[in-house]
């Protein structure tokens, strides 16, 4: 399940809701793990330490984060706005030009 901002197929900006209906009956730790435990391990990161606190990582202190900024999912191929989805391959070549 892909459910990371800003991909534009993904359960944004529902993925928390979404993911939870998913993880009914799995237990805490076990929703930790898959959450983020083992992320934190493999990349050798804490975030709640780079966010100064577990409590400032939750889904409300991150939304209450983003109030005032545009997190809508927006197209950069303008020829496509209507016709399509963004693909991959719209946005390597919109990062190509605009360098």
């Amino acid at each position: 399940m892909e459910c990371d901002y800003p991909h534009s197929d993904s359960t944004w900006p529902t993925a928390p809701e979404t993911l939870a209906e998913s993880l009914d009956g799995i237990s805490d730790h076990d929703i930790d793990r898959i959450t983020h435990l083992n992320a934190m391990r493999h990349f050798h990161y804490d975030p709640f330490t780079a966010l100064a606190g577990k409590e400032n990582c939750t889904v409300g202190a991150l939304r209450q984060r983003a109030v005032g900024h545009d997190v809508s999912i927006q197209s950069r191929q303008m020829s496509s706005i209507g016709k399509r989805g963004t693909r991959s391959v719209d946005l390597l070549s919109a990062a190509s030009s605009s360098h």
